[in-house]
């Protein structure tokens, strides 16, 4: 009797335990790939806010490339070149430090969008990443941001 208590004891125990663990393994995985994902690639600004951006022929587009070798992102405001550092982690946290920026005097129309999106760069927070989409988030979980990139890393 005793022996199948103790049995009993030690079969839940094992149970109680092997629940308690904090992340399972398929989501780490998940979660370090999104980091991947963000990294290495050129991405194209196609939305701030709710509002899509298009682009007139020959236009320069804005964009931004997270390098994890240094930390670092570049990019363009569709004017001038913008730079800086980052942190990201593999929970989708992201912060962007100081953006540093070119002064060239452009002749394009894009103002707006240049100013847009370099706000919108300030307030970063978060990070959702599929293959080809990124959507840079504020810390109220609302959609600042969001890249498409429609060249893949080899």
């Amino acid at each position: 009797m005793k022996k199948n208590f103790l049995l009993g004891c030690a079969l839940s125990s094992g149970i109680i335990f092997s629940a308690c663990t904090s992340t399972p393994p398929e989501v780490q995985v998940v979660q370090a790939n999104n980091l991947s994902l963000l990294q290495g690639k050129a991405w194209i600004l196609s939305q701030i806010g709710q509002q899509p951006i298009t682009y007139a022929q020959n236009a320069n587009t804005a964009t931004i490339e997270f390098s994890s070798s240094e930390a670092r992102f570049s990019g363009s405001d569709s004017c001038n070149r913008i730079m800086g550092s980052y942190q990201a982690d593999n929970l989708n946290n992201i912060s962007l430090g100081q953006i540093a920026s070119t002064e060239m005097a452009c002749l394009s129309n894009n103002g707006e969008i240049e100013q847009a999106y370099k706000q919108a760069l300030q307030h970063v927070a978060k990070y959702t990443v599929s293959h080809q989409q990124l959507v840079l988030i504020d810390a109220n979980g609302n959609a600042l941001v969001t890249f498409i990139s429609p060249i893949q890393p080899r």
